[in-house]
């Protein structure tokens, strides 16, 4: 079974899947706060680390910009495709991007999680990947706990993203730090 040493940033791409803002508007202010600030401190690394990120929306959905949009472009190597079903995996563009990154590991985050995250995350299974994924990164509106234990048995499951030694290495505190200047911050 996977751990949380094996995510590495050669071996690891992120998938960001449905964060539309007319999704996003479906969840109650205070669980889309911490959604989206969860993600961009993953984001934050991938840009850091140079982690790929796909960026997956439902072509059902508008493309309305946002902060995690935002967040992406810093990503050096980003791409953003549509899809036209819950899985990612049935877009064949999709797959054929993701495999030029190599990666043995998928990271998930995004909307649905109930729905198209775990579609995905099942899609990626059958393709020969690796999961993991962070209850802070992944919502849904009609939020329940059945989700938790499939990702717990398939993969690699933590609450928060920081519990993942790839996103919070002390390389990457330091340059946040500088990023956002924030002086007062001191390393243990």
């Amino acid at each position: 079974m996977p751990n949380l040493d094996d995510l590495k940033s050669e071996n690891t791409a992120v998938l960001m899947i449905d964060m539309q803002e007319n999704f996003l508007r479906m969840l109650d202010e205070k669980t889309r706060e911490e959604l989206v600030e969860e993600q961009i401190f993953v984001l934050n690394s991938c840009a850091l680390e140079d982690i790929p990120v796909l960026s997956i929306t439902n072509v059902y959905g508008n493309d309305e910009q946002n902060e995690i949009f935002y967040a992406i472009r810093k990503v050096p190597r980003q791409i953003h495709l549509k899809k036209s079903l819950p899985d990612a995996f049935t877009e064949e563009e999709f797959r054929n991007n993701l495999r030029r990154f190599k990666p043995d590991y998928v990271y998930l985050m995004g909307l649905f999680s109930g729905m198209c995250v775990k579609s995905t995350a099942e899609g990626a299974i059958r393709n020969g990947f690796n999961i993991a994924t962070s209850s802070l990164v992944i919502g849904d509106y009609n939020l329940n706990d059945n989700y938790k234990e499939w990702f717990q048995q398939n993969g690699i499951w933590t609450k928060t993203p920081a519990e993942i030694p790839l996103f919070i290495s002390s390389a990457n505190l330091e340059k946040i730090v500088k990023m956002y200047n924030l002086n007062e911050f001191v390393l243990a």
